[in-house]
């Protein structure tokens, strides 16, 4: 009975933990929606990534995206309300940094029309988080 009481508890603990992170990336995906909208009026069209996640405050993420050469491109960037400076830095395939937003905001954008068809690397780092972790997305775009 003791067994079955400790599972259960666990199980409360386990739901209002995730409680706030479902919350969290439902937020991040509001503001992904409002951006895309924006971008849209701009003559942007998403093209491929679109991606939630979390960090700590400090922590970084990679990602692999395929560019190709002459199309423009533009990362936009979110986080939750729990984090005031989320920077992005976006790499070409040679890993020299071509473009960068290390503002001290929460959403972060950078560009570039691909010199070279091929992978770059978008980076993303949690600057400023005040309940950890926070959660952040991007979506890249295409004109």
């Amino acid at each position: 009975m003791t067994r079955i009481a400790l599972v259960l508890g666990l199980g409360t603990i386990a739901l209002a933990a995730t409680a706030p992170d479902a919350l969290a990336q439902s937020y991040v995906n509001q503001r992904l929606n409002q951006i895309v909208g924006q971008m849209r009026n701009e003559g942007y069209g998403q093209s491929h990534l679109r991606t939630t996640g979390s960090l700590r405050e400090g922590q970084m993420r990679t990602y692999t995206i395929r560019l190709t050469a002459g199309s423009r491109y533009a990362i936009g960037g979110v986080c939750d309300e729990d984090c005031s400076d989320l920077d992005l830095m976006l790499y070409d395939s040679r890993g020299n940094l071509v473009d960068q937003d290390e503002g001290t905001d929460d959403e972060p954008v950078v560009a570039v029309t691909a010199r070279r068809t091929g992978s770059y690397r978008v980076r993303v780092r949690m600057y400023a988080c005040s309940v950890e972790p926070c959660g952040f997305g991007l979506v890249v775009f295409g004109n």
